[in-house]
């Protein structure tokens, strides 16, 4: 009998330490992936990680996280679950950065079109000065929902951070972004705030209002 109960409770720590070893794969390969998705959606930005690339590296962060979700248990807590947030973190990003750069895209589309009103429609028209206005409301709607934008994008990649560090310390250091990726992201997101709002100002001009 109790060669059966020291088999029993070998086999059952074993049992325990795969599902350890399966959890720290899984957590270590969904890490490995929203590192990567996410380091060529930030080394792009601005302007050329692509929009539609973007969403396809969120979309399938969002499966690989319901995948995760189906093999995690109460086995590894803190690494579980801090993987998933970060990779959470990740997917959040990628979807921001393909919403400020789709509103940047806008705006730039917006801004052309009422130079071209104003340097080649006639003036003399009646309607010349409505349609301009109509232009400048609809270019000032496409830079306030590109500020919603650029604003939540700045929000994540501050928060980032924090996400990185709850799994420092639980996994290797070569499955995480680099720290100064995000920083440096950060700093040419607020560069590129800061070109859209001189773009404005030109457009605005263009009216001789503000």
């Amino acid at each position: 009998m109790l060669g059966l109960a020291v088999a029993a409770a070998a086999a059952g720590w074993g049992w325990v330490q795969h599902q350890r070893a399966e959890i720290r794969r899984s957590a270590t390969a969904l890490v490995q992936d929203a590192s990567a998705g996410l380091r060529d959606g930030l080394r792009a930005h601005p302007g050329g990680g692509g929009v539609g690339r973007l969403e396809a590296d969120a979309r399938a962060l969002d499966e690989q996280l319901a995948d995760f979700g189906r093999v995690k248990t109460a086995r590894e807590r803190g690494l579980a679950y801090a993987a998933e947030e970060y990779a959470l973190s990740a997917r959040q990003i990628l979807r921001e950065l393909a919403r400020e750069e789709r509103g940047r895209e806008r705006v730039a589309e917006g801004a052309r079109t009422l130079a071209q009103h104003m340097n080649h429609a006639n003036r003399g028209t009646p309607d010349f000065h409505r349609h301009a206005l109509e232009l400048k409301n609809d270019l000032e709607k496409r830079y306030f929902d590109y500020g919603v934008a650029a604003g939540a994008l700045a929000r994540e990649l501050d928060a980032f951070p924090d996400s990185r560090a709850k799994l420092a310390a639980q996994i290797d250091a070569s499955a995480l972004l680099d720290e100064g990726l995000a920083a440096d992201a950060r700093k040419r997101a607020a560069g590129a705030a800061l070109e859209v709002a001189g773009e404005m100002e030109r457009a605005r001009g263009l009216l001789g209002a503000r």
